[in-house]
């Protein structure tokens, strides 16, 4: 499970490190280091959230 949660970590910080470019599953799957369906479904079962959610909650919260 460790591994899964570091692959988390991982893709919230690639999104918080580029809010101001699109991010695809495939970009988020390389970081993830799984699938892009795996790191998807890691990314809602550990956050709650879709990795599409995160980045408009880390992006209105930059804002102010």
């Amino acid at each position: 499970m460790r591994e899964q949660a570091l692959a988390v970590q991982r893709m919230q910080d690639y999104i918080d490190a580029n809010l101001d470019r699109e991010i695809t599953f495939n970009d988020l799957a390389k970081e993830s280091l799984f699938s892009p369906w795996y790191s998807y479904r890691l990314f809602r079962e550990y956050t709650g959230l879709s990795p599409a959610e995160e980045g408009k909650l880390t992006h209105n919260r930059s804002c102010f």
